[in-house]
């Protein structure tokens, strides 16, 4: 989301009422858009325990499916089961007071998996593997909500 400075009108009971009528309306247009956009879910895990004065990074593996069939909690009302697909993570490697970022992203374009390092970008071969492989140290996992068709 972006945000950008805007100048208020000098205040007076007038203006106030336009500003808000104007204010409304691009709410209103930023709605319509967001509503024909895919739904997207970001969980981010949370990896750091705090005892007593010491924080320590939690390294459990956890599961990071590559998709998931969303149950009611996440569903609209009179919506179908939703399909959603991991589109990338977040990864963290270290500890709370450093470590080093890297991430997963599926292009869109070409269907591939490719791992971001700092300047280094590599092709992903089997990212299902990498993905278990490397389940402990993921920070946050993004999915996306995709049509499915049922014959």
């Amino acid at each position: 989301m972006f945000f950008r400075e805007i100048q208020l009108p000098k205040f007076n009971v007038y203006n106030a009422i336009q500003y808000r009528k104007t204010l409304e309306k691009q709410v209103e247009e930023k709605a319509d858009l967001t509503e024909s956009e895919k739904e997207q879910i970001q969980n981010q895990l949370k990896q750091f325990t705090q005892l007593e004065m010491q924080i320590t990074k939690n390294n459990q593996k956890v599961e990071v499916p590559l998709q998931f069939e969303s149950n009611s909690v996440l569903q609209k009302k009179n919506q179908q089961n939703s399909l959603f697909e991991l589109k990338g993570t977040i990864n963290h490697f270290g500890q709370y007071n450093g470590g080093h970022y890297t991430a997963f992203s599926k292009d869109i374009q070409n269907n591939q998996w490719y791992e971001y390092d700092d300047q280094e970008v590599r092709q992903v071969q089997n990212i299902n593997q990498t993905i278990k492989n490397n389940s402990s140290n993921v920070y946050v996992a993004v999915y996306e909500g995709i049509q499915v068709q049922y014959f």
